[in-house]
């Protein structure tokens, strides 16, 4: 799989990891970590708009679980690969995949505390 990047400006920015990874031994790290992880993954929505006849983006939604197959959770998730043909092969100079966020519930306002009576002190 890491020989699917192109090395010589690499920018990956991966679901399961913080690092931005720019080169090939880290993306051949990542990727040997990754599968140790069972993965499973089908696209669920993507779109491919293309910028010249050497480079295309391709983005969209995919679900993935990892671990094994009676443990599994499915992940949504988000992720483009900008592919640039290099000679007569087509790389991934960029790669971005991430968790996709949930919908942010509208705020519950807080409840009100129940009124006080003032209670007079007695002298």
């Amino acid at each position: 799989v890491a020989n699917m990047y192109d090395i010589s400006d690499l920018s990956f920015l991966p679901t399961v990891s913080p690092k931005h990874i720019k080169d090939d031994s880290s993306t051949e790290d990542y990727f040997k970590a990754f599968v140790q992880k069972n993965p499973f993954g089908t696209i669920t929505d993507d779109s491919i708009q293309v910028y010249n006849e050497y480079t295309y983006l391709h983005s969209g939604m995919y679900t993935f679980q990892l671990g094994e197959a009676d443990a599994r959770t499915p992940v949504e998730a988000r992720f483009s690969y900008v592919w640039e043909k290099i000679g007569n092969d087509w790389k991934i100079a960029h790669h971005h995949s991430s968790v996709r966020p949930g919908e942010t519930p509208a705020p519950v306002p807080a409840p009100k505390a129940p009124a006080r009576k003032n209670k007079k002190s007695r002298k």
